[in-house]
């Protein structure tokens, strides 16, 4: 079911990302629904991180032609304050800031990888380090909000070219979220630190679903989205703003005492696959290539030039 899973929905995302187009995937659902099982999985039935990881050196290998550099990020949302899961101070702070192309920034240590035992040795280190606490719905439930964020660069493995498309590079990043579930205080028996945990996890998911909410409506896109009401939705503004390929993932359980929150998150998908996302590949150049292209315009305008200087010559 896994890679099912995995190859109808996260496979071609992994593979636009690798091919210069940022790519999310995310979990949403109550508590102890299988969320995190479908994120990580097990050894004998791996999940979409273990999976994605298999997928991106695949992907390498058969692509002797490409050079890539990838590094990664992870961090929690614990009651709306960002941690830092492999800052190697243990300080575990991290924030976010607003670029000069107006894309959401996370400053958080990052760590370069080479191969899935590379990536998966980080999920394993930072996975320890997330928060978690017992509650009568789960024995190690998640009391935080996870991203793992892969950067991932790559341009043509030739030496300098005028062809400036190989001297191109191009940059993405894949988000892995592993969402924290939705609370019934009263079902989950949760109390003073976790009840007030649940709390902040509630509101961060309500916002992300009234957001999803906005982003369905047909029509003009209004013109204030409220990304700035959770830290959640503000890590993830650039994903759901459109620059993204996304695929979320809803999952549900069907015991009868929890009817409710498995009609909200049924809710939460029909309004999800409304949403329509365009996702742009993001190029860079090298000096050489953008010095290239301004010459060219330059000889594009002075043979302009001439041809004016021509006509006027003419009796």
């Amino acid at each position: 079911y896994q890679r099912r899973v995995h190859g109808n929905m996260v496979h071609p995302i992994v593979d636009s990302s690798m091919q210069g187009y940022n790519g999310t995937v995310f979990c949403y659902g109550q508590t102890s629904s299988g969320k995190t099982h479908t994120m990580y999985g097990s050894e004998s039935n791996p999940g979409v991180v273990r999976l994605a990881a298999e997928d991106i050196y695949r992907i390498i290998e058969a692509n002797p032609d490409r050079e890539y550099y990838l590094c990664v990020s992870m961090v929690e949302i614990y009651n709306e304050a960002i941690r830092d899961l492999l800052d190697s101070n243990k300080t575990k702070t991290g924030s976010m800031r607003l670029d000069n192309s107006g894309k959401i920034v996370l400053d958080a240590e990052k760590r370069n990888i080479s191969s899935p035992s590379d990536l998966l040795d980080i999920l394993r280190e930072g996975h320890a380090l997330t928060s978690r606490a017992p509650t009568l719905m789960n024995d190690a439930s998640s009391r935080s909000h996870t991203v793992l964020r892969i950067y991932i660069e790559s341009r043509q493995r030739t030496l300098e070219s005028e062809d400036d498309s190989e001297n191109e590079t191009l940059i993405s990043e894949l988000n892995l979220v592993d969402l924290a579930g939705s609370e019934c205080t009263g079902i989950s028996g949760t109390e003073g630190t976790t009840r007030r945990e649940g709390a902040y996890i509630n509101k961060s998911l309500l916002v992300l679903s009234r957001l999803i909410g906005i982003l369905a409506q047909k029509g003009p896109t209004p013109q204030h989205i409220p990304y700035r009401d959770s830290t959640l939705t503000r890590m993830l503004q650039n994903s759901l703003s459109g620059n993204s390929h996304t695929a979320i993932i809803c999952n549900i359980t069907l015991a009868l005492q929890h009817t409710h929150q498995t009609q909200s998150t049924l809710i939460f998908a029909s309004q999800a696959k409304k949403v329509k996302t365009h996702a742009t590949l993001t190029i860079v150049e090298d000096d050489a290539s953008q010095l290239r292209k301004c010459k060219r315009e330059i000889q594009k305008l002075q043979k302009k030039k001439k041809k004016k200087k021509k006509k006027k010559k003419k009796p």
